[in-house]
């Protein structure tokens, strides 16, 4: 249970790749209505290059559950840097500079890396799809699942909320079972994700990855997302390995 949650969690808050990246504004559910709603947050979030937010991230496997915490900076396309809080004391931070997804283990000083563009070169599948991106809250579900499901009410905010099948990843083969639905909370004043609530195949949540404190346009320098390996460390690479893992789901 902890190797497999240790690989999972390094993943989970991996950076959004720029790997095919997809035009969403160009693609249709095939309903109308689910369209419509979609449009309208895509029109709201229009301009939004950067986000700042807090992320929580809550993981249930059987009777055990671990939350993370965590501050995220995003910036399209494809940079991010997360600064994590791990439950056993220590701590992590996982960046990537749309090349690369850097995770850096500050106990062991320990860095692993993994080639963005060769795992999808020869898989077609993204490393780093499972990681919900408030810039871009429809990613890594499949488009033609996506069913607005109407409005609920979170922290006193009023959400615009979408159910979808999540498209393949490293998190099918990390858990006792694999995600059936995705269930997606945006907010309808700036087209930001701030909740993404996975459940298996018999209604029982499994991942709730929530963003707050989230703030979009604030200035965020290239350097934040560029990677200095740090003295007394040897870069480990998981290209191959990431590679292996996504051909087993194939």
């Amino acid at each position: 249970m902890k190797q497999v949650t240790t690989w999972f969690l390094t993943l989970l808050l991996a950076a959004s790749s720029v790997f095919a990246e997809e035009k969403d504004n160009t693609k249709t559910t095939g309903d109308d209505k689910t369209d419509g709603q979609m449009v309208k947050l895509q029109k709201k979030a229009k301009g939004l290059k950067t986000c700042k937010a807090t992320i929580s991230t809550t993981i249930r496997i059987e009777d055990q559950e671990v939350t993370v915490e965590g501050k995220g900076l995003f910036k399209g396309p494809g940079k991010m840097r997360v600064e994590e809080s791990m439950p056993d004391g220590g701590g992590q931070v996982v960046l990537s500079d749309g090349s690369y997804l850097w995770i850096h283990d500050l106990s062991e000083n320990m860095v692993t890396r993994i080639n963005l563009g060769r795992v999808y070169q020869i898989t077609q599948l993204e490393a780093d799809v499972h990681q919900f991106d408030p810039l871009r809250p429809f990613r890594g579900v499949t488009w033609e699942s996506i069913r607005y499901a109407g409005q609920e009410v979170s922290d006193g905010e009023m959400l615009e909320t979408f159910d979808a099948t999540p498209q393949p990843s490293i998190l099918f083969a990390q858990l006792p079972t694999p995600p059936a639905k995705v269930k997606l909370a945006i907010h309808p004043g700036d087209g930001l994700l701030r909740t993404a609530r996975l459940y298996d195949a018999d209604g029982n949540e499994m991942i709730v990855q929530a963003f707050s404190n989230v703030q979009g346009n604030r200035e965020l320098e290239d350097k934040r997302f560029e990677f200095v390996v740090p003295a007394g460390a040897h870069p480990m690479d998981a290209t191959n390995e990431t590679i292996g893992l996504f051909q087993l789901l194939q």
